[in-house]
């Protein structure tokens, strides 16, 4: 499956739903409405892989690129989640994670973070 996202503001925190193959085209987007977002004022972002399957070098590099950007930020809070076996090792192997807090499940990140959103 080609990959896309949908997104869906709910109270203070962003959602991302990623889905299918994340490539480069999906991974600029993303990115280009993290940054539309970031310059509305909101600070904090939930990245659900739960519909990923994989994640393309290229793609990743986008990611690593929005963590970059708002490492160091004292407002920003960034949260991840059901990020798939596939997707796992590479992202944890550029240190993404260290700069994110890891929720197994979609439900485990909406009912820790007061969501009300359906997946």
């Amino acid at each position: 499956m080609v990959g896309k996202f949908t997104s869906v503001k709910e109270e203070q925190i962003y959602i991302f739903h990623l889905e299918g193959y994340v490539e480069k085209t999906v991974a600029i987007e993303l990115k280009e409405q993290f940054k539309a977002q970031w310059q509305k004022g909101t600070r904090q972002f939930l990245f659900d892989f739960s519909k990923a399957t994989l994640i393309n070098s290229v793609a990743l590099s986008e990611v690593l690129e929005i963590i970059s950007d708002a490492i160091g930020e004292p407002d920003v809070m960034l949260y991840i989640c059901q990020i798939p076996e596939k997707c796992y090792w590479g992202i944890s192997s550029l240190g993404i994670l260290n700069h994110m807090t890891e929720f197994n499940t979609f439900a485990e990140a909406a009912k820790e973070l007061g969501l009300k959103h359906d997946q």
